[in-house]
């Protein structure tokens, strides 16, 4: 017996191969879902992290001119002693 005799023409496995491409398809759209998803996530977290590396450098830059000043402060009041 042919698979062509059966009604459709088609192989009994035809639905199976369908219903597994279908499948494979969903879960590849998932995926890809998930990625753009994560693919947001790590963009806002280099966005924060840069953020934060700028405040922190502008931090150390606001220490080190305060204490630069203190230095020269206490330098003259050396000298004028």
């Amino acid at each position: 017996m042919d698979y062509m005799d059966l009604p459709g023409g088609r192989s009994p496995d035809y639905e199976d191969v369908e219903r597994i491409k279908a499948e494979v398809k969903r879960q590849r759209r998932e995926r890809n879902r998930e990625d753009k998803r994560w693919e947001k996530v790590r963009k806002k977290q280099r966005k924060w992290t840069k953020q934060q590396r700028k405040a922190r450098q502008e931090r150390l830059q606001r220490d080190w001119e305060y204490t630069e000043e203190r230095r020269r402060e206490r330098g003259a009041r050396a000298q004028e002693t």
